[in-house]
């Protein structure tokens, strides 16, 4: 028996090509079979999980104002004291999402969006708090000297986030289409005014790559060149002179992808500009192999922390838009079984393969661990030479824990493991088994990384620690839990559950008999919320076409292997 990933999940016939090879070979019988759920205990433990994880963003130590912070040391509230827009859109999408699995009323939920969009329309109303039509990227909650609680107030830090505030943008779009579907007329005013408000004009510029920028240096004097030229989104501006990073989000498979769409959907990018960027984007993100795990676009850095965003964004996973689809099947899924191979490879217990932008490790304070690794699949592109100059980079496979410093790999990230929960509507058994199997070993782990009622830290140990061992953590030490790890967890786990749920529901209305099958909750996929409001799943889908006309063709990659259960 062979086991093969589920593909092509929309409902209706399939055709099968089956071949034999060898002298004499006979096939006798086919049958092709297809899960609808996991069993019932399974399903039953995933949604403990991320109903552990709620109470992080329900615990008034953590939430100021309607904010998060970044992270929580509970026994020292003022040491991590900081929070970044990016958070503020996940504990709003985790607050609906308790709604919607029954641990909120729905009144609940909304007054704490109310208390959100209060301190987001007073910030709004403050040029010192908010400039050109967006937020800045830090904001302290909590004071420096005792740790008490503060009214939200930016840093000194000037470079306003085109990412950031993307992310934001998206997240409000979700709470706000949820909102309407609840019939909560006024917050959904209130959600869109505060929407209406950010301003992405700045967030675009044209790249010229014979030039200095984007991480290249000016070419020698009289040296010809044929670099790339393009529309593009930077990363970041300077509040006071307007002045563009020279970085941008170059790789359609990461972050940039979804930042690109915001933008366009802001309407700050035109159609013939959109296209020059995600043309540029999907340069950066061709198909990319390794071990013999093929994902159709490829990212260079974390793809654990850039390939779910755009479901837990609600723009899309399983059955809403093709090419979500599409590319939930082919890159976000294999991804994973990659991360599973390279698990053994580096004979660890469990593999976080993410980024805690909270942390500093232990021996280099002023260094966050946040995209100073590389796991592969990945591709390098290089707009100077215009072609893939690097691909499959490593870094926990020289043993070392992140880029440029000497640090042994010991410590993982856990949200990358629940992450992968994410499609679990599609894995086949053996990778969902060891994912599951992962999971539990993490909760019971010697160094108790998972207090019950309350969820992950934010680092874990790569192996399992030996009874009686310790665990130390990072600089900021144990007991720390972090918004963004929080967020990912809750958000792909409950949009993991969601998706398995429209699975079943589209199989049982095109009338296939479930005998016994185990009924997954009755979640609604993010993306119904983002659908209910007016004119944005079209557009949506517009430039989400715009981008499938624009893929690499670079290279040529062969499918995924597959062979017995196990083998990935």
């Amino acid at each position: 028996m062979f086991e093969v990933v589920a593909d092509q999940l929309y409902p209706g016939d399939v055709e099968v090509e089956i071949f034999a090879t060898g002298d004499g070979a006979v096939i006798s019988d086919v049958i092709v079979t297809s899960r609808m759920s996991w069993s019932e205990p399974e399903v039953i433990l995933l949604d403990t999980i991320l109903k552990d994880h709620f109470a992080f963003f329900n615990d008034p130590e953590e939430i100021v104002h309607g904010l998060p912070m970044d992270a929580l040391k509970k026994e020292k509230p003022g040491q991590l004291t900081d929070s970044n827009p990016c958070e503020w859109g996940y504990a709003m999408e985790a607050w609906v999402i308790m709604a919607e699995t029954g641990s909120l009323e729905p009144e609940e939920t909304l007054v704490k969006l109310r208390e959100t969009f209060d301190t987001l329309e007073t910030l709004q109303s403050d040029t010192n708090q908010y400039a050109h039509g967006l937020f800045y990227p830090y904001y302290r909650l909590r004071s420096k000297e005792d740790g008490g609680k503060i009214y939200p107030q930016r840093t000194e830090y000037k470079e306003l986030p085109c990412g950031d505030d993307a992310l934001l943008y998206a997240s409000l779009m979700m709470v706000q289409g949820w909102l309407k579907h609840k019939s909560f007329t006024g917050e959904a005013e209130t959600c869109g005014r505060i929407i209406g408000r950010m301003d992405f004009s700045h967030c675009m510029r044209e790249t010229d790559c014979n030039a200095a920028g984007n991480g290249i240096f000016d070419a020698p004097p009289g040296e010809e060149l044929h670099g790339d030229r393009f529309w593009s989104v930077p990363l970041t501006y300077n509040a006071d002179t307007l002045a563009q990073n020279s970085f941008n989000w170059n790789v359609w498979a990461d972050e940039g992808g979804i930042v690109a769409m915001v933008v366009a959907l802001s309407g700050a990018l035109n159609d013939d500009q959109y296209s020059s960027v995600v043309h540029q984007q999907q340069r950066y993100s061709p198909c990319t192999r390794w071990e013999g795990v093929t994902v159709g676009h490829s990212a260079f850095f974390n793809s654990i922390f850039t390939l779910p965003t755009r479901s837990m964004l609600g723009f899309g996973t399983l059955f809403t838009s093709p090419y979500y689809h599409e590319f939930a099947v082919r890159t976000v899924l294999p991804s994973f079984r990659a991360h599973q191979k390279l698990k053994k490879k580096l004979g660890v217990d469990y593999m976080g393969p993410s980024d805690a932008m909270s942390m500093m490790p232990k021996a280099h304070p002023g260094k966050f661990f946040g995209s100073y690794a590389y796991w592969p699949p990945n591709n390098m592109y290089d707009c100077r030479q215009g072609r893939t100059t690097k691909e499959n980079q490593c870094t926990w496979c020289k043993g070392i824990q992140y880029e440029g410093l000497d640090d042994p790999f010991d410590m993982i990230v856990p949200h990358g493991n629940m992450a992968s929960f994410l499609v679990a509507a599609m894995m086949e058994r053996s990778q969902f088994s060891e994912w599951l199997d992962d999971t539990k070993l993490l909760m019971t782990d010697w160094s108790e990384v998972y207090t019950p009622g309350y969820g992950l830290e934010v680092v874990a140990p790569a192996k399992r620690t030996p009874h009686g061992g310790r665990f130390e953590g990072a600089y900021d030490g144990r007991g720390v839990w972090e918004a963004l790890s929080h967020g990912y967890t809750v958000l792909s786990m409950y949009e993991g559950l969601a998706t398995m749920r429209r699975r079943f529901e589209l199989a049982k209305k095109q009338g296939l008999e479930i005998p016994g099958g185990y009924e997954p909750p009755n979640y609604k996929p993010l993306s119904d919320f983002v659908s209910a409001l007016p004119d944005v799943r079209p557009k949506i889908n517009h430039l989400l076409a715009t981008a499938w006309e624009q893929k690499s063709t670079e290279k040529q990659c062969d499918p995924s292997d597959y062979g017995p259960p196990g083998q990935f």
